[in-house]
């Protein structure tokens, strides 16, 4: 792994690549604004278009996730009667609050989705991480508290499915560099590694499955950290991200896309080359952020599915 800085100049420029025959009104990126709002935007940066309006929230907008079909928030409110998880389509539209507070939770923070289980996994800041059903919102799980190895307060932050029944997660206590391994089944924690930033206060956190590796932002430091899961090895790999918050890859596994609240960016981090760019500017990007395929990956999907179909029938045939 190398270490990066922001370029400047002319070589400010998209580093998100993207398919042929994408829609112009295609939304692949997501992120709330200090005014609760949701934005979107593709992945050639268009002009972003606001999708939420923040009606009907408790508090506000931590964390973001999204699958192929839904949008996934955090409404944090810092009680034990209010806040919860919103969904919408990926077009705002639908927006309901899918998980009520029943008192279990304090003040959720950031999410990870599992369609395959059908569970929806979030941090909550003192409390610890979270699970509830996707398609319903109920049948809530208190499933650890790994932020108590260092800190009274928890501080529970970035969350991220590494498994089917495993999350890693990060914290926000001070000094506490660790990456926390959950056991789902037992909510069982161990520290499986440190990140290389000098400082704490980390926040956002993705998964790179096709490099096993673990990114996370740290919020003092303004920078990007990537650990090998299998080595420990860890490096900063980005400087230069004011106030880094929310870090999300994209399906495809090519690209992380980061929230600089400092100025309102959005930034890329390239995970072929390792650079980093400034991706979108004065987007007013606060906290969370979500990507979602590129529209030609569900053909290719679909593609690669009716293949497999095929040579399965073909199989059985000649059996």
């Amino acid at each position: 792994m190398k270490r990066t800085t922001i370029l400047t100049g002319s070589a400010l420029a998209v580093a998100a690549s993207f398919l042929a025959f994408q829609s112009a009104d295609a939304q692949n990126i997501f992120w709330n604004n200090s005014s609760n709002q949701i934005w979107t935007t593709d992945y050639s940066g268009g002009t972003p278009t606001q999708i939420f309006d923040g009606s009907g929230l408790d508090g506000d907008i931590v964390g973001l996730a999204a699958t192929s079909t839904h949008l996934y928030w955090t409404d944090k409110n810092d009680t034990a009667t209010g806040g919860g998880i919103w969904r919408s389509d990926h077009n705002g539209g639908g927006a309901i609050q899918l998980v009520q507070n029943d008192g279990s939770f304090l003040s959720p923070q950031f999410l990870a989705v599992d369609p395959a289980s059908n569970r929806i996994y979030f941090t909550d800041w003192t409390l610890g991480i979270f699970s509830a059903n996707l398609t319903t919102g109920g049948d809530i799980n208190n499933i650890g508290n790994p932020g108590l190895t260092t800190d009274a307060t928890g501080r529970n932050t970035g969350i991220a499915l590494v498994g089917p029944n495993q999350l890693i997660s990060v914290a926000a206590n001070s000094g506490d560099r660790n990456i926390y391994s959950t056991d789902i089944a037992d909510g069982s924690h161990v520290t499986i590694g440190q990140y290389a930033s000098t400082h704490h206060a980390s926040y956002g956190l993705a998964f790179h499955g096709d490099g096993n590796t673990a990114f996370n932002t740290t919020l003092n430091n303004a920078d990007l950290s990537a650990t090998d899961l299998g080595t420990l090895d860890s490096d900063v790999v980005g400087t230069g991200i004011g106030t880094a918050l929310g870090v999300a890859i994209n399906p495809e596994q090519t690209h992380l896309y980061i929230v600089g609240r400092t100025d309102g960016n959005i930034y890329s981090y390239n995970l072929a080359t390792e650079q980093l760019d400034l991706f979108l500017t004065g987007t007013g990007a606060h906290f969370g952020i979500a990507a979602i395929p590129e529209p030609g990956t569900y053909a290719l999907l679909f593609g690669l599915g009716v293949g497999a179909m095929v040579l399965i029938r073909r199989r059985m045939k000649t059996a």
